[in-house]
C-alpha cells in the first residue's frame, strides 16, 4: 500500500515539475516574441527617423541654395557692407539654426533607437540561454526581419545616393550656367555704362553746338544792324611824305659784342664770388692761429710745372734733390723748432699727422727725417700708415716685410729696419697690408717696440694716417713725445682741423705745433740764400738692409 502511495506521490511531483517547465517555456516564448516585436518596431522607428533626417537635409538644401546664390550675387555687385546683403545673411543663419535644432533632435532619436535595438539584442541573447529552442526560433525570425529591413534600407540608401548624384550633376550644370549668365550680364552692364557715357557726351556736345549756334545767330543779327558805308561814307587819303630807301637798324654787331662781354664779365665775377663764399678752407696761414697752436713752419707751394729730375724719384724729397731751395730751408726750420723744444737733448718720438688725406704729412715726415739726419743725429723714419703706405716708394725700398710683420710676430726689429744711404737715417716700412690695422697698433707689443726704439734712436719720426680717418693715429699720439699737425692751405676746412685738435686733446697728446703746407702768401715766397745748383743724382736716398744694434 505504501509503495503505491509513494509512486502516486512521485508521479504528482513529476507532473508538477513538467507543468512548471512548460509554463517557463511559454513565458520565454512570449518574452521572445514581445522582444522581437519591440525590436522590429524600434527598427521601423529608426528607419523613419533616418528618412526624416534626410528629408530635413533636403529641405534645408532647397531653401538655402537660392539664398546662397543671391548672397554671392549681392556680394559681387555691392560688397559686404550692403544692407540687403546683411539682412539676407541673417536670414540664412536663422534658417540654418532652425534646421540644426531639428536635425540634432532627430539624430538624438536615432541614437536612442540604436541603443534600444542593441539592448533588445542583449535581452534576446539572455532568453536564448534560458530557452534554447525558443531563442533559436526568435533569432531566425529576427534575422529574417533584419534582412528585410536591411534590404529596405539599402534600397532606400541607393535611391538617395542616385538622387544625390543627380542633384550634384544638376548643381554643376546650374553653377556653370549661372557663371556664364553672370559673365554675360557683366558684359552687358559694361556696354550699358559705356553707352551711357557716350550718350552723356553726345548730349553735352549737342548742348554746346546749340549754344554756339545761338551765339552765331545773335552775332549775325547784330552785324546786320550796322551799315558802315551808309552811316559814315568813304575815306579820303593824303600822302604826308614819300617813302625812302630803308636802312638796317638791327642787329647791331658792336652793341651785341659789348653787351655779351659785360654779361660774361658779370658771370665770371659772380662765379668767382660764389666760389670764394663756398670755399671754407684756409686762405691765409694766420687764420690757423685761431687753433691756439704755434706755427712751426710754412712750406711754400711747389711749382708743379718744374721738370722732373728722375722718373722714379719724385720731387717730394727736396732736402735731397734741392738742398738750397726754400722748401728745404722750411723743413730745416721745423728741425730747428724741434731742437728748441728738446733743449735737454733727450731722445724723442715725434708723430706727424694731419686732419685729412692729401695734406702733405708723409712729405713732411720724410724731409724732416732727412734734415735731422743731415745734422748728424741718429734718426728712424717709421711708416705706420698700414692702409695706404708711401715711404717705401719715396725711398725705393721693398715692402714685403715691415711693421705689420713685426707686430704679427713674423719678423724681428733687426729684419725690418733698413739703413738709408743718408748717414744716420734708418727706415721702417709698413709691410704687407693687414685686415685690421687698428688692432695691430693697439697691441701692447707696439708700445714696447716704441720704448725699444726710444732707447736706440735720438729721433723717431712716425708717419701716421689722418687723425679723422683712422683711429690708430690717436693710439700712437699717446705713445709719442710730441705731435706735429700738418695743415694744407686751400684744402683743409677749419671745422675739420678743429675736430682733429679736439681728438688729440681728448687722447692727451702733446701737440707741439702746426706746419702749414703749400702757402702762397707774400711772406713765404721762394727764396734761396745760395745760387741754384745742379742736382747730384747720386744723392738720392735708397734703403740698404743693415742690422740695427
Amino acid at each position: 500500500m505504501l509503495p503505491a502511495i509513494y509512486l502516486e506521490r512521485q508521479m504528482q511531483l513529476e507532473a508538477s515539475d513538467l507543468h512548471q517547465v512548460e509554463r517557463q517555456e511559454d513565458l520565454a516564448d512570449r518574452s521572445m516574441w514581445r522582444n522581437d516585436s519591440k525590436q522590429l518596431q524600434a527598427h521601423e522607428r529608426l528607419l523613419e527617423a533616418r528618412i526624416r533626417l534626410q528629408g530635413l537635409k533636403e529641405r534645408l538644401g532647397k531653401q538655402l541654395f537660392p539664398l546662397v546664390e543671391e548672397e554671392k550675387l549681392l556680394s559681387n555687385q555691392y560688397g559686404d557692407s550692403y544692407p540687403s546683403l546683411r539682412e539676407l545673411r541673417k536670414k540664412i543663419n536663422q534658417i540654418r539654426d532652425l534646421y540644426d535644432e531639428q536635425i540634432k533632435s532627430v539624430e538624438a532619436e536615432i541614437a536612442l533607437e540604436s541603443r534600444f535595438v542593441a539592448g533588445s539584442a542583449i535581452g534576446i541573447s539572455a532568453s536564448e540561454t534560458r530557452a534554447p529552442d525558443a531563442a533559436t526560433n526568435a533569432t531566425d525570425a529576427m534575422e529574417s526581419n533584419e534582412s528585410r529591413l536591411a534590404e529596405l534600407i539599402d534600397s532606400y540608401i541607393s535611391s538617395l545616393q542616385q538622387d544625390l548624384a543627380d542633384l550634384d550633376a544638376t548643381d554643376l550644370t546650374l553653377a556653370s550656367q549661372y557663371q556664364s549668365m553672370t559673365q554675360r550680364m557683366e558684359q552687358h552692364r559694361a556696354k550699358v555704362r559705356e553707352s551711357e557715357l557716350y550718350q552723356n557726351e553726345h548730349d553735352h556736345l549737342m548742348d554746346e553746338i546749340a549754344l554756339t549756334q545761338r551765339r552765331y545767330d545773335a552775332l549775325i543779327s547784330q552785324l546786320g544792324q550796322f551799315d558802315i558805308n551808309k552811316d559814315y561814307g568813304t575815306y579820303r587819303t593824303t600822302v604826308i611824305s614819300p617813302p625812302s630807301t630803308p636802312s638796317r637798324i638791327a642787329p647791331n654787331a658792336l652793341m651785341i659784342t659789348l653787351t655779351s662781354g659785360m654779361i660774361g664779365l658779370l658771370c665770371v665775377f659772380g662765379w668767382v664770388g660764389c666760389a670764394e663764399i663756398a670755399d671754407r678752407t684756409y686762405h691765409n696761414p694766420d687764420a690757423i692761429r685761431d687753433l691756439g697752436l704755434p706755427i712751426l713752419a710754412k712750406i711754400p707751394e711747389r711749382n708743379r710745372d718744374r721738370k722732373r729730375f728722375q722718373p722714379r724719384q719724385p720731387q717730394t724729397l727736396c732736402t735731397v734733390h734741392e738742398p738750397e731751395s726754400a722748401d728745404a730751408e722750411a723743413y730745416r726750420s721745423v728741425r730747428t723748432a724741434l731742437d728748441c723744444i728738446n733743449h735737454t737733448g733727450t731722445n724723442m718720438v715725434i708723430q706727424v699727422t694731419s686732419p685729412m688725406a692729401g695734406d702733405g704729412k708723409s712729405t713732411l715726415a720724410a724731409n724732416l727725417a732727412v734734415s735731422i739726419a743731415q745734422s748728424g743725429k741718429r734718426v728712424l723714419l717709421m711708416d705706420t700708415n698700414l692702409r695706404t703706405p708711401t715711404m717705401h716708394n719715396l725711398f725705393s725700398s721693398a715692402n714685403h716685410i715691415g711693421l705689420s710683420t713685426l707686430l704679427s710676430g713674423h719678423s724681428t726689429p733687426r729684419d725690418v729696419i733698413r739703413e738709408v744711404n743718408t748717414a744716420g737715417l734708418y727706415l721702417l716700412t709698413a709691410g704687407p697690408l693687414p685686415k685690421r690695422p687698428a688692432d695691430l697698433i693697439a697691441l701692447q707689443r707696439f708700445a714696447r717696440f716704441i720704448d725699444w726704439l726710444r732707447d736706440r734712436f735720438q729721433f723717431v719720426i712716425i708717419d701716421t694716417p689722418p687723425i679723422l680717418l683712422a683711429s690708430e693715429s690717436r693710439v700712437i699720439s699717446v705713445l709719442s713725445d710730441g705731435v706735429l699737425l700738418t695743415v694744407r692751405s686751400h684744402h683743409n676746412d677749419p671745422a675739420e682741423t678743429q675736430q682733429a685738435c679736439e681728438l688729440l686733446e681728448i687722447a692727451g697728446a702733446n701737440v707741439l705745433g702746426v706746419v702749414v703746407n703749400e702757402t702762397t702768401c707774400g711772406t713765404c715766397r721762394r727764396r734761396s740764400f745760395a745760387p741754384p745748383q745742379i742736382m747730384n743724382t747720386s744723392a738720392v736716398p735708397t734703403a740698404i738692409k743693415r742690422r740695427v744694434h
